[in-house]
């Protein structure tokens, strides 16, 4: 990939492009909070953006994700459902950084 599909041109700056992680969770799901931590340590050695949604804010996020919590998006494709594989996290990061 070259330097210029890293970077995106906003008004007079640069931005760097980074992936984005997305894990669809509720409160009390322990299944979440360890997807979570797994998220974020993997998080601390591959940079990437990462929100966390509650499907239970939204009517049509709980039908199509409660049942499947923790779901996990990278870059609006589903990765993962009930759990994180670290070493597979890395490598689908890796592929989408080079």
């Amino acid at each position: 990939m070259d330097l210029l599909s890293l970077f995106s041109r906003n008004t007079m700056n640069w931005e760097v492009l980074m992936a984005k992680i997305v894990v669809y969770s509720k409160v009390g799901c322990s299944l979440c909070v360890e997807a979570l931590d797994e998220v974020e340590r993997v998080r601390r050695e591959i940079p990437f953006d990462l929100e966390e949604v509650d499907v239970e804010d939204d009517p049509a996020l709980l039908q199509k994700y409660g049942h499947l919590i923790p779901v996990v998006e990278l870059d609006g494709r589903v990765i993962f459902e009930y759990f994180v594989d670290a070493v597979q996290l890395r490598t689908y990061l890796k592929e989408v950084n080079s």
